[in-house]
């Protein structure tokens, strides 16, 4: 049976309806109600009346993970966002900007609790100060985010979230990516680089390592059935076969049966999409394990600790993830990972640069609107204009759906007690 939402016959089947992504829609809808209780700004047709903060000191709020699970990775990605605006010296133009950070962990699940997503959101979108939210770190969390702080005209840029449907309607949900901007302006950006684009670069490595059929597999998470959906749709282009596309709940004890249908396909590659977190290594060192002849692909770049407890299987898992490493980083990234280095006494996460560059974009955005950078409408414009940026990530544009041009992914595996990086992707296009 298709998994909910999912936008075409045949993509992430599965026999059961997926409770977190379901969860997730109805929060969501929520969401969309709780738009007309923030709006402000004027209407489509007089888009910059009432945008202004009017105000020469400005506030950037952030919703990040900082409990639970994703707590140190959201961390690291906080303190980068917090070390752009350090170096600006809190100041751009004749504006003072304050950084506001909040929590929006799950107390019962990994990643963020789209409720409190929704409150920071809300928190934002009434704050007269506010020039723009940082957020989310997943597509999930964006998704509800959006459409609240979409009606109120607060710019949003995002770190991490890749979710192709929160911007573009090729490959998306029905309803995507329109039903997330309620005012019918776009007001959000990333600086990630979307499943799409991923997709393409992880098709072209299965091809690569010779893979000829592929078993696609997810956690239904949005974010799990996002770039699992996406490299079933990139596949076909590299002459793959899909055998067999799953999703699966990890809170269940079904490893097993899985395992069968592993075999039964016939594949001899398996793509996971979903976060790498302890559950799916459970899962994966039980396929690994029973079938021991099938190449295994993953997305992220989580803790080598956390891939380690595949054990054995750990040395067959390749992942491809944004996240490069500093030698395929531009000397201001590989600057930056010194700073950060120097001003926290650690080493930085490999998402740390995206919140890094997220509140740089957003400062970038204030200075280019210029006497106007406290108007909301006006710094959304300029990140949307953003043009041939050499930034640490690298040089690339924003484009008018809010995408970066950013295309390279890096390719991992366990050596050792370290995940190293074998190679850089372009995306394929």
């Amino acid at each position: 049976m298709p998994s909910e939402a999912s936008p075409r016959p045949g993509l992430s089947a599965g026999r059961e309806r997926p409770s977190v992504l379901r969860r997730t829609l109805a929060v969501l809808a929520v969401g969309a109600g709780a738009v007309g209780l923030v709006a402000c700004g004027g209407s489509d047709d007089e888009p910059n009346r009432g945008t202004s903060t009017g105000s020469d000191s400005l506030t950037v709020y952030s919703s990040l993970p900082l409990t639970g699970e994703a707590g140190e990775r959201a961390a690291s990605v906080s303190r980068g966002e917090k070390l752009a605006l350090l170096e600006a010296g809190g100041r751009v133009g004749g504006f003072t900007v304050k950084y506001v950070g909040t929590d929006d962990g799950s107390t019962d699940g990994p990643g963020s609790d789209p409720e409190k997503v929704i409150a920071n959101a809300q928190t934002a979108a009434r704050d007269k100060t506010a020039i723009a939210f940082l957020g989310g770190l997943d597509g999930a969390s964006s998704a509800v985010s959006i459409p609240v702080l979409n009606q109120a005209t607060v710019p949003q840029v995002s770190p991490l979230a890749s979710y192709t449907g929160l911007t573009q309607a090729d490959g998306a949900a029905k309803g995507e990516p329109d039903k997330y901007y309620p005012s019918g302006r776009r007001t959000f950006a990333r600086v990630v680089p979307d499943d799409a684009a991923h997709a393409d670069a992880a098709a072209g490595l299965l091809a690569e390592r010779e893979c000829t059929s592929l078993f696609v597999l997810h956690d239904r998470s949005l974010d799990g059935r996002g770039i699992a959906d996406a490299v079933t749709l990139a596949a076909p282009r590299q002459e793959l076969k899909i055998a067999k596309t799953e999703d699966v709940d990890l809170d269940r004890d079904v490893a097993d049966d899985e395992a069968e249908r592993l075999l039964e396909s016939g594949a001899d590659c398996l793509f996971y999409g979903g976060e790498v977190d302890r559950r799916a290594v459970a899962l994966l060192r039980v396929l690994g394990t029973r079938a021991p002849s099938v190449r295994l692909f993953a997305t992220g770049a989580p803790q080598a600790e956390v891939v380690a407890r595949l054990g054995a299987v750990a040395q067959r898992l390749v992942l491809t993830s944004p996240e490069l490493d500093a030698e395929n980083l531009p000397a201001s990234g590989r600057a930056f990972l010194r700073t950060y280095r120097e001003r926290y006494g650690r080493e930085p996460d490999p998402a740390a640069i995206y919140g890094y560059e997220a509140m740089k974009l957003v400062l970038l955005g204030i200075e280019a609107a210029g006497e106007r950078g406290n108007d909301r409408q006006a710094v959304i414009d300029a990140i949307l204009d953003v043009r041939d940026r050499r930034s640490a990530l690298g040089t690339y544009s924003i484009t008018r759906t809010g995408d970066t041009t950013l295309d390279r992914f890096a390719v991992r595996r366990l050596d050792g007690e370290r995940l190293v990086v074998d190679a850089v992707l372009p995306s394929g296009d």
